[in-house]
């Protein structure tokens, strides 16, 4: 799952490797596409192992063979392969994925163990400037696996090109110079002449030139908008904490009476049914209207349409003039051609 905050296109994977359990996207920024690949690896260590691994990598050879940025990310249940000196057991499996990692310059930024003593949940990227911070964190819902959250840097705002042009500083203008210039606007004295274009033309172009004198410039800084969390009644935000507060004693200390608490914790039951008694409670409106402001909030894309793929082979459109083009000849090549005859039409007006 991808935010629509971001453009975001599936990539397709051969047949082939219809039996190795992998997915594959790519974010598309306004200079570059980044693609991500989310693996998993079954824990077999047998010939049925060696074979999925075989597979697996071949998978990752023709994924990888780009000039893009690599991020991979996934369960390969991997415990025996050694990070830090880059080395494994020649089994090949561990041995086999460690070679194709080497072979095309990725890092794995994963230092904490994500099961019991062992680095089986990996993050991968042949970027090291991407990869911003890594944090191993309770686990989802009720699984044996530690959650790893990541941060990369995919902001271009610092690339070459990408910067936006300063805009007019209105806050810190000159407003004496502009009331005087204004007095003296060549309509104060003679009214327009010519067409209502020129009439334009005479009055907007000395505004601009009083604006471009006296307003100064400021680079174009963004304004984010804050993040809004999720607001759950008193007792469900206690139990959300109690559930943190329980799974750093774990991680402190790994003691089955430990492990017992976090897994008895209660917090999941209370946030679903919170969100089962909201959804019940518009559908008992029977209104249609609240009903459909609902389901939109959860289906917006405030970033408008995604990039658009010319055909198959075609390049990747971001740019908005460039996909309304595109939308635009597509949909005018599926339109019949007018013939310029116009039906008779019966009069319907009685006289």
């Amino acid at each position: 799952m991808v935010s629509n905050a971001f453009h975001s296109y599936r990539v397709n994977i051969p047949n082939q490797f219809q039996l190795v359990e992998v997915e594959c996207f790519e974010v598309v920024t306004d200079i570059v596409a980044y693609r991500f690949i989310v693996l998993y690896r079954p824990p077999e260590f047998n010939a049925i192992g060696r074979d999925y691994a075989k597979r697996l990598c071949d998978c990752m050879h023709y994924l990888c063979d780009t000039q893009k940025s690599v991020i991979i990310a996934g369960d390969l249940n991997l415990p025996h392969i050694d990070w830090f000196a880059g080395t494994a057991p020649n089994d090949s499996i561990h041995s086999e994925f460690l070679d194709c990692c080497e072979d095309y310059g990725f890092s794995q930024y994963v230092n904490v163990p994500t099961r019991d003593s062992h680095i089986l949940d990996l993050v991968l990227c042949n970027n090291p400037y991407l990869i911003n911070s890594v944090d191993v964190v309770e686990p989802f819902s009720n699984s044996d696996h530690s959650m790893v959250n990541f941060e990369l840097v995919l902001n271009s705002a610092n690339c070459v090109g990408s910067a936006r042009p300063p805009v007019y500083d209105y806050a810190n203008a000159d407003f004496d110079a502009i009331s005087y210039a204004l007095m003296s606007h060549p309509f104060n004295s003679s009214p327009p002449t010519g067409s209502a274009d020129d009439a334009w033309s005479d009055f907007i172009n000395p505004v601009y030139k009083i604006i471009q004198d006296f307003v100064p410039l400021k680079q174009y800084i963004p304004k984010s908008k804050p993040a809004v969390s999720k607001k759950y009644l008193k007792h469900i935000t206690r139990a959300i904490r109690k559930k943190a507060a329980l799974w750093r004693s774990y991680r402190r200390n790994k003691t089955l009476a430990n492990k017992v608490a976090y897994s008895r914790q209660v917090c999941k039951s209370l946030v679903f049914e919170y969100d089962r008694s909201k959804e019940l409670k518009v559908i008992n409106k029977s209104n249609v209207g609240a009903f459909y402001r609902f389901v939109y909030k959860r289906l917006s894309t405030p970033s408008g349409v995604g990039p658009l793929k010319s055909f198959r082979t075609g390049p990747i459109v971001t740019e908005d003039p460039s996909k309304a083009t595109m939308l635009n000849d597509y949909f005018s090549s599926v339109f019949n051609v007018d013939d310029g005859i116009l039906p008779c039409f019966r009069g319907r007006v009685l006289r």
